[in-house]
């Protein structure tokens, strides 16, 4: 049986984080495509990291 998808609310907070404009940016494109259907998987991986 798959595991039930989820967003980690770390994910939903930086969506309307205004310090920090890289992680809003991929919070926001990890939000809508959830909304749309999308699988999303590693979605703390991407925000985590920085470069």
């Amino acid at each position: 049986m798959p595991a039930p998808e989820f967003l980690d609310t770390n994910v939903l907070v930086y969506t309307y984080d205004p310090g920090d404009v890289r992680k809003r940016h991929i919070a926001q494109d990890l939000v809508r495509r959830a909304v749309a259907g999308d699988p999303v998987l590693d979605a703390l991986g991407p925000i985590g990291r920085r470069t």
